[in-house]
């Protein structure tokens, strides 16, 4: 691809976008704020897993109880991250803060790629129009709401694009910079999906002659992988953190070595793939990024660029997700874009197209974006849920200071030292293993609540399809809105019988502070 020079204009288009971005996760601030009665809730209860065991990072344990070892994260690198933002006093913001890092970063990179693809006049600019397009094709990577997630996810985009960034540029002649490898190592570290396109990029890096800086940046990944994977073992962890296991069949039976359902996995998967709106947008990007490749004969960077992003979007595909507040699968949408806008910029920046192209992607973009679209609108009402929910369990959890057992690990186990029971496998390898091996029926659970000695549960009654042990008592029951909570009620169950009466007092003390659209029934216990 021919880089274009660094023009003032195309510069001052890209400050204009990242300020738009800006502008944008202000607005939204300023919106999940007032609907979170005044303080910062993130729209998922993920980040605060992470935060957990960031806090814990600064005590130099591993893990989201102090005295339990557990791999909690869906990243490598990115509790180490918000570890050091809370060693230096952002708290809550810590998450925020590096979201609107990796927020802006891609909003720069990408508005890049829009110009260098569109700005083909004499002039070098885009037209009025294409300024037009520029919130548009922010919304189609979900440039504003995915930083409220509060997790890794805006970081993995801007490394991504940045490793497009690198191959757009590749040459035999130039040594990639700096910034390509620092991308290509970041990538995998904060997300394993990453594996895919830094492994691909490599690939790429050492076709173009530059053995020795492909050959070095791997293995710069496999230390730092190979250190982890060391801390894990010297732990008695998995070498794979347990979350990534629970949420992934496939990655779950590779680890466990029963490589006869891996196919059966991946099938699946692909099903789940191209049944998901966005994953067929992938797919329909992924024909077109092959048969950009197979035109660009003469333009060898684009084919590179071309050759890569499909075969991580491929990998996505086959391994990847895409529920939950559409987080996992963005990082691949935006490379998906980005590759498009390098591999048929002769074809949609021609100087005929100046008007027309800017005029359709008004269009198109918001049609990709229209998932992303939703989730920015709600937002607001998800910090609200988070703060109905599971920021009021967190409250009672320390309030009532004993030993718990929950479905949502978060905010229940952040700023708050007592021993939680994670009973879905998140934070507990133990738990993980047994229910994988006896599914969550009521004999695991018991065990398990028994020998962690935990009194009471706050979880959602409706995912045990088996139901939980008969002697547990439901004392409680918080209702609250659902938004990205699973389900809008939370069952608190007593488990040790000799905590009746001190724990119905908690509860009878906590219902007058709960917010206006949280309520909280509490029942009597059957006479045992």
């Amino acid at each position: 691809m021919q880089v274009l020079p660094m023009s003032p204009l195309r510069t001052r288009f890209q400050a204009y976008s990242v300020l738009i971005c800006l502008i944008g996760i202000a607005t939204l601030l300023f919106f999940v704020l007032r609907f979170a009665g005044g303080q910062l809730m993130y729209t998922l209860d993920d980040p605060y897993i992470h935060l957990s065991l960031a806090e814990n990072l600064l005590r130099g344990h591993y893990g989201v109880n102090l005295d339990e070892v557990a791999s909690p994260s869906s990243s490598i690198l990115y509790p180490f991250l918000l570890a050091g933002a809370l060693g230096l006093g952002l708290g809550d913001l810590a998450p925020l803060v590096l979201n609107v890092i990796g927020a802006l970063g891609a909003a720069w990179l990408m508005s890049g790629f829009f110009w260098d693809a569109l700005g083909k006049s004499a002039s070098g600019r885009v037209s009025l129009l294409g300024y037009v397009a520029g919130p548009a094709l922010l919304l189609a990577i979900n440039g504003f709401a995915l930083a409220f997630t509060g997790m890794e996810h805006t970081l993995h985009v801007f490394a991504s694009l940045a490793i497009i960034l690198g191959l757009s540029r590749l040459s035999r002649n130039h040594p990639p910079r700096l910034l390509f490898f620092v991308a290509i190592v970041a990538a995998p570290l904060l997300r394993f999906e990453g594996f895919a396109l830094a492994g691909a990029a490599l690939i790429a890096v050492a076709i173009w002659g530059h053995w020795t800086r492909a050959i070095i940046t791997g293995a710069v990944i496999l230390t730092l992988v190979g250190g982890y994977a060391a801390l894990m073992a010297s732990l008695g962890l998995p070498l794979v953190p347990s979350s990534v296991m629970v949420k992934s069949a496939t990655t779950a039976a590779a680890v466990s070595s029963q490589y006869g359902i891996i196919f059966g996995e991946l099938l699946a998967s692909l099903q789940a793939s191209l049944a998901d709106r966005q994953g067929r947008i992938l797919a329909v990007a992924i024909v077109a990024l092959i048969c950009g490749a197979i035109i660009a004969r003469d333009r060898p960077q684009a084919r590179t660029v071309a050759c890569v992003v499909a075969t991580a979007s491929i990998a996505h595909l086959l391994v990847g997700r895409w529920d939950w507040f559409s987080r996992y699968e963005i990082y691949i949408m935006a490379t998906a874009f980005a590759g498009l806008l390098i591999v048929w910029a002769p074809i949609i920046g021609t100087p005929s197209r100046r008007i027309t192209t800017p005029g359709l992607l008004i269009f198109v973009l918001p049609f990709v974006g229209y998932t992303y679209l939703l989730d920015t609108v709600v937002t607001p009402r998800a910090a609200r849920n988070l703060y109905e929910q599971q920021y009021q369990m967190h409250r009672f959890a320390v309030e009532y200071s004993e030993p718990v057992a929950v479905i949502d690990l978060g905010w229940v186990t952040y700023r708050n030292d007592e021993y939680v029971l994670d009973l879905w496998g998140l934070g507990s390898e133990t738990a993980r293993q047994l229910f994988n091996a006896e599914g969550r029926t009521p004999g695991p659970i018991r065990r398990m609540t028994t020998d962690a000695g935990v009194t009471y549960a706050m979880l959602y009654e409706e995912v045990f399809d088996e139901g939980l042990p008969q002697e547990w008592c439901r004392i409680a029951q918080l209702s609250t809105s659902q938004v990205t909570a699973s389900f809008g009620t939370v069952e608190f169950f007593l488990i040790d019988p000799d905590k009746e009466d001190l724990m119905r007092s908690a509860l009878q003390a906590f219902a007058p502070t709960l917010p206006d659209a949280s309520t909280i029934a509490v029942f009597d216990c059957p006479a045992q």
